[in-house]
């Protein structure tokens, strides 16, 4: 089974794990070209059964917000 991985899909090169981006933002000059999600849709849509429903669950709603997230700073 071939394991995807949403950092590559995206082109991300360098990622950095924070706490708060609005945070970085707001201390910084970056600005937030664009945010994009760790589990997108159409690869929990290629899953089935329980892990389908467990995606689905986790990361839906105000809790996935804060977590997996992926942005893409610049100045």
């Amino acid at each position: 089974m071939l394991k995807k991985n949403p950092i590559n899909e995206v082109g991300v090169t360098t990622v950095w794990g924070i706490d708060n981006v609005e945070d970085v933002l707001r201390e910084t000059n970056l600005k937030c070209k664009t945010e994009n999600c760790m589990t997108p849709k159409h690869l929990v849509d290629e899953l089935s059964g329980f892990e389908k429903r467990f995606f689905e669950f986790m990361f839906t709603g105000s809790l996935y917000k804060k977590i997996y997230r992926l942005y893409e700073l610049e100045n």
